[in-house]
């Protein structure tokens, strides 16, 4: 319940954004990028969304193409925001089920370990048991507990990779918005010079 807390608080941030930043309705924002999220939801697989999240954000939100084509492969490898929370939670519950405290040095330190293990690995399948191995034996989790953290990273992979090309999407959407505005300040200085 509370990974899926914390993933309602993500989204409505990355929402909150769209409507601070890009002056956009949100459930006009959703209903753009919906056949995105549907397949990743259905696949929990990023490279599936490829083409058509590739699509939606050149046609539809008329985002340029090299940002585009640098922004889906790289934010797939590297921009994992939805993952901090499972590793982090899923951890904090095993290690109290099986008798380990966290002091407040663990619960930084296993925060930052959670934030640079997301970005380190790669989004391939099994990657969730390599995750909360590596967590658990810095811990010192037993590893009997990696049946159940692996279980449950499976069942919430599906929601994790649609949130991930959601905020990969979000800051595509973003960048572009600073990109318009940075080329429409340059004309204004350069004529300002002359």
């Amino acid at each position: 319940v509370i990974i899926c807390v914390c993933f309602i608080v993500f989204t409505l941030l990355c929402l909150l954004s769209v409507a601070a930043i890009e002056k956009k309705n949100p459930f006009d924002y959703i209903r753009t990028i919906s056949p995105v999220l549907l397949i990743a939801l259905s696949t929990a697989s990023s490279s599936a969304t490829f083409a058509s999240h590739t699509r939606t954000a050149s046609t539809e939100q008329g985002i340029r193409d090299y940002l585009v084509n640098f922004s889906i492969p790289v934010g797939a490898l590297f921009s994992k925001p939805f993952v901090v929370p499972v590793l982090f939670l899923v951890t904090i519950f095993l290690g109290n089920f099986y008798g380990i405290s966290f002091g407040i040095a663990e619960i930084i330190s296993l925060v930052v370990l959670s934030i640079i293990m997301s970005i380190a690995v790669p989004p391939a399948q099994g990657m969730g048991t390599f995750l909360f191995t590596v967590v658990f034996k810095k811990y010192g989790i037993p590893l009997e507990g990696l049946a159940m953290a692996a279980s449950l990273f499976i069942l919430f992979d599906y929601l994790i990779t649609s949130g991930d090309v959601f905020s990969i999407n979000i800051s595509m959407l973003h960048t572009e918005h600073f990109l318009k505005k940075a080329e429409q300040k340059k004309p204004a200085r350069f004529s300002a010079s002359i």
